[in-house]
């Protein structure tokens, strides 16, 4: 099951993903981050680091999120 939520809030436009699958904790992204094989990850940190945005990756119970801030 996947859900996505947008909302615009305090000057910046949020976008989650939630799913109940397999995902990434944020202490699981840091240590991937840095290893070669993260093209993927690599590219969605630069194209954030644009417009000065941020992602961050939550656990709660079965559901993993994935956080994507963008100040507007």
């Amino acid at each position: 099951h996947a859900e996505v939520y947008t909302e615009v809030a305090d000057g910046q436009l949020c976008l989650c993903f939630s799913h109940n699958g397999q995902g990434i904790t944020e202490a699981q992204f840091q240590q991937y981050i840095y290893k070669k094989e993260a093209t993927g990850l690599k590219n969605i940190i630069n194209r954030l680091k644009v417009v000065n945005g941020t992602i961050t990756f939550e656990q709660e119970k079965n559901w993993y999120h994935t956080i994507v801030r963008i100040p507007l």
